[in-house]
């Protein structure tokens, strides 16, 4: 996924962004590339040039419409739906723009998969990539790095990533992974397996920049300057506390059903933390109403199963319709 004004890391003189998924080059794993892109269609030819005589397949598309990214939020959650729906393969493997699996790294996940039926997640502790002291990357830690993984099937099951997310100050990803492990526990041989070793990630520059434009509309026309310095459409934290957490419980995982008029009421009268700021905000009952207001993609799923048309590769649009 790329943003517009994403800084470039080894080769700023030649543009040169996609530096970060090199080392994949050289996998001898059946691998297919899907880059949604914001600024799509500018960055074509160097993804092409990059990637040319791999082997690789590569897909090049925008992001399906969202009512989120129109008015310039990440919605990242729409883009990596965006992915899933072009994709074939029977493992899912989420990128964002700045973490990137290496050759080996592919290649194990491709063995565990064909050898055992299990899906290896990377585990970040410690540095394992590059080495020490390289001015283009970090050390991070946490129980995931950033490359979200599934099969298919498990993606269809869960109704792929949860659009109610803005793309701003977390919890999108924790909800993900939390649906992912609670159906993978109750799903007969459904395995997820997180490894230390043998998964390599990357994690570079272009990490936790600033959103690369400023919004198109502010939501709230009562508070044009609310969402431009914050960045942030709704609590994500309220979201996923009174919403994900409950439904969950209730092994209810698909995150494309809508939520129903009692969920939102429930959601309305709920404070993450008592000093959270958007939680508190004037506008609280704007946010809330426009859960109702735009509502998100229903049918990531089907589209995965029946979607043929989306399907293709090089560079395409698939949300538009060809009448020829």
């Amino acid at each position: 996924m790329g943003f517009e004004r994403q800084l470039n890391i080894e080769s700023p003189e030649l543009g040169d962004e996609f530096d970060h998924m090199y080392p994949l080059r050289d996998a001898t794993a059946p691998v297919e590339l899907i880059v949604v892109d914001r600024s799509w269609p500018k960055r074509w030819l160097l993804l092409k040039q990059a990637f040319e005589g791999s082997g690789i397949r590569l897909k090049y598309i925008p992001s399906k419409p969202s009512m989120l990214l129109s008015r310039g939020y990440r919605a990242v959650n729409a883009m990596r739906n965006s992915g899933a729906i072009a994709s074939e393969g029977c493992i899912l493997a989420f990128v964002d723009d700045f973490f990137w699996l290496d050759a080996s790294s592919a290649d194990a996940v491709w063995e565990a998969w064909k050898k055992h039926r299990f899906i290896l997640c990377p585990v970040v502790g410690q540095r394992l990539w590059p080495p020490e002291g390289h001015i283009g990357y970090q050390v991070f830690s946490g129980h995931n790095p950033g490359i979200y993984m599934c099969t298919r099937e498990q993606f269809i099951a869960l109704g792929g990533f949860n659009e109610h997310f803005d793309g701003a100050h977390g919890e999108a990803d924790t909800e993900w992974q939390h649906r992912l492990d609670r159906i993978c526990d109750t799903t007969p041989g459904w395995t997820l397996r997180r490894r230390l070793r043998g998964v390599m990630w990357k994690r570079t520059e272009h990490a936790n920049g600033d959103c690369p434009q400023k919004l198109l509309y502010p939501w709230s026309e009562q508070h044009p300057g609310v969402t431009t310095r914050t960045n942030s459409l709704r609590c994500n934290r309220a979201f996923y506390q009174k919403i994900s957490v409950p439904r969950i419980a209730k092994s209810i995982f698909d995150a494309s059903i809508p939520l129903t008029q009692d969920e939102v009421e429930r959601l309305r009268g709920y404070r993450c933390v008592a000093h959270c700021g958007v939680c508190s905000r004037e506008d609280r009952d704007m946010q809330i109403d426009s859960y109702m207001k735009w509502p998100i993609d229903e049918d990531v799923s089907r589209k995965m199963v029946d979607g043929a048309a989306y399907k293709r590769e090089g560079i395409y649009d698939p949300w538009v319709v060809d009448d020829g």
